[in-house]
């Protein structure tokens, strides 16, 4: 019993040196979150669009397809989130793979208020690892991602929408 008394802290130094060598400091706390990176892509309009440009608002990246069923189901709750919270600093932003005059024309027929991007290479879809469509980005004021949904309504966002709209940048 005396000899594993004597032997323990050899042995929690000798771990804490492995740890330390690893990475894992443990007096550091480990912030999970993921930020951001920032993209360009343009809009169904021909303008660029920025991420970094809506710095210290609350943005909802909407992955979607014109030909995608409940992505068509869920744009009238886009539009509402949209109408209740973009003066309230929440940024709604379509993002698609086809092309700028497809999206020009389902924008029209949609009536939607927001911008729609279009991401030809699905360079900035493959960044969020988006699986399918439709898939919800919803980001923080300070950048970090919040989390990602799938086919989720006006309902369900709301409680989501309201926090991060409360919380300070």
């Amino acid at each position: 019993m005396t000899s594993w008394i004597k032997t323990t802290p050899r042995l929690l130094a000798a771990l804490a040196l492995l740890l330390a060598a690893a990475g894992c400091d443990s007096t550091e706390p480990v912030d999970e979150r993921v930020r951001t990176q920032n993209f360009v892509l343009t809009d169904s309009e021909g303008a660029d669009f920025k991420l970094s440009d809506t710095q210290g608002k609350v943005v909802l990246l909407h992955f979607f397809s014109t030909t995608c069923g409940a992505c068509n189901q869920q744009m009238p709750d886009m539009v509402a989130l949209h109408k209740a919270y973009a003066d309230q600093g929440l940024v709604i932003v379509g993002i698609s793979s086809e092309g700028p005059s497809v999206l020009a024309a389902h924008k029209a027929e949609n009536k939607l208020p927001y911008r729609v991007l279009t991401d030809p290479g699905r360079l900035v879809t493959n960044a969020y690892r988006v699986q399918g469509t439709p898939t919800n980005v919803l980001i923080e004021r300070s950048g970090y991602i919040f989390d990602a949904y799938p086919n989720i309504s006006k309902q369900d966002f709301d409680p989501f929408v309201q926090a991060l709209l409360k919380r300070a940048p």
